[in-house]
């Protein structure tokens, strides 16, 4: 049997709408694309233009959102080990979301910066880097909707990716890095000012990243992220709310055993029987439980061992594809705990250590989005949401790639005080000095 799917006439919308010219963005926020100055009229106002994104045939879909999901698995496996390698806490992390982010600024780099990049997110040029992040993200925006089971209830469910880039106002940014992130990405381009006001452009960065994730990521850039010397931040943000294509029942629910790397603890168990695909392989099992409609699932992986370097070392790409494709319809006695966590990340060392290391020293070539200043990558900054239970899940993320002017960093000027000096103690505000002095001898 098979449900019926409406998607959001939102979403609808915006497919519709094919780039018919090379940029499609309002004029004001794109006033210093050729050089010209479009500083906003106050520091700190936010010039925003909204852009529509290309449409892919169902045919190009095929293709192209294929090939970009097993470079995908390929790239979320090696970070996620990476990542696990660092605590035995609890991990979370977007592959979709940090790759989105990364092909946005893999569009703006350049030579050796641009190789490792590509290399990184499995891609062997930027045409099917774009092609392929493009289509995928439109099969996985088609998998919202409202679904009515034949005969049964009806479903929503949430599932939206967001793009947008932050640029320093008054900077001119290339049109072509601009037009690739407007026709693949569908990235606003929103203009602040981090030189004269760093703090809320800070604030309309996380307020856009709020809202696209329904509150769940609230501050993605923290305090002093971004500075004076900031001149471009880009944010991917994912949310997600589906329920279960079968919901655990709560009455179900019972205490249970957790046995974690703390000791053994009482968790609410949610317990069902249920067939769904299951793979196994030495040492491992694999339970995937579909959402509504069935076009979105978790797979659950349990592990004989069960460390975080046990689980990084499981964490393989053929594990990966094995445990998400492998399974065939199995009768499951399940029972998994309810949890609800937050994971912030910082990801340069990890990237780095994966193969793009050049875009965060000072060889960086970001030349494709500017030969006004010369830019490197300050931070990736990526942060998920989840929250399991016996309805279903709700999951947002959010990624921002911040780049800095390399010109501005500045040598600290080195001041000792080892002869005689002065000293004003003084209220801030008006600067009116309520001691003045001079130390001539240290006192003992």
């Amino acid at each position: 049997m098979t449900s019926t799917r409406t998607t959001s006439s939102r979403r609808t919308i915006l497919r519709g709408l094919v780039l018919a010219g090379p940029l499609a963005l309002a004029a004001p926020a794109l006033a210093g694309c050729a050089g010209g100055s479009s500083a906003p009229g106050n520091a700190g106002e936010v010039v925003t233009a909204t852009v529509a994104r290309a449409v892919f045939s169902p045919a190009e879909v095929t293709a192209d959102a294929t090939t970009a999901a097993a470079a995908l698995r390929g790239f979320g496996a090696d970070l996620t080990r990476r990542l696990l390698g660092a605590s035995e806490d609890n991990l979370a992390c977007s592959p979709f979301s940090v790759a989105v982010a990364l092909a946005m600024t893999a569009n703006g780099a350049a030579g050796t910066t641009a190789s490792e990049m590509l290399h990184v997110l499995g891609a062997d040029s930027l045409d099917r880097l774009n092609r392929g992040m493009g289509a995928l993200t439109q099969v996985v925006e088609s998998r919202a909707g409202h679904i009515q089971e034949p005969g049964g209830p009806a479903y929503d469910i949430a599932l939206d990716s967001a793009n947008s880039l932050w640029p320093q106002a008054g900077m001119s940014w290339k049109a072509p890095f601009l037009d690739a992130l407007a026709r693949w990405y569908g990235a606003g381009l929103h203009t602040v000012d981090y030189v004269k006001a760093a703090g809320p452009a800070r604030a309309a960065i996380n307020a856009w990243t709020s809202e696209r994730t329904h509150t769940r990521i609230p501050e993605l850039i923290p305090d002093g992220a971004v500075d004076a010397t900031t001149r471009l931040v880009l944010v991917n943000a994912l949310y997600l709310k589906a329920p279960w294509m079968t919901p655990f029942v709560p009455e179900a629910t019972t205490p249970g055993r957790f046995v974690a790397a703390a000791g053994e603890r009482s968790v609410p168990m949610m317990h069902q029987s249920v067939s769904v695909p299951y793979a196994e392989g030495p040492g491992w099992v694999a339970v995937t439980l579909p959402y509504a409609g069935g076009t979105l699932a978790m797979t659950l992986i349990r592990t004989d061992a069960a460390t975080a370097a046990d689980h990084a070392g499981w964490l393989t790409t053929a594990n990966l594809d094995h445990a998400l494709t492998g399974g065939a319809a199995t009768q499951v006695l399940l029972g998994m705990p309810r949890w609800t966590f937050r994971v912030p990340s910082s990801l340069p060392r990890y990237l780095a250590a994966m193969g793009m290391p050049t875009a965060f020293g000072d060889t960086a070539d970001f030349s494709g989005m500017t030969d006004q200043e010369k830019l490197f990558i300050s931070d990736i900054l990526h942060e998920v949401f989840i929250a399991v239970d016996e309805k279903g899940t709700e999951a947002a993320a959010a990624t921002a790639v911040v780049l800095l002017a390399m010109g501005a960093v500045v040598e600290p000027k080195e001041v000792t005080l080892d002869r005689p000096f002065l000293f004003v103690i003084h209220e801030t505000s008006t600067h009116a000095p309520l001691f003045i002095g001079r130390v001539a001898e240290p006192a003992a």
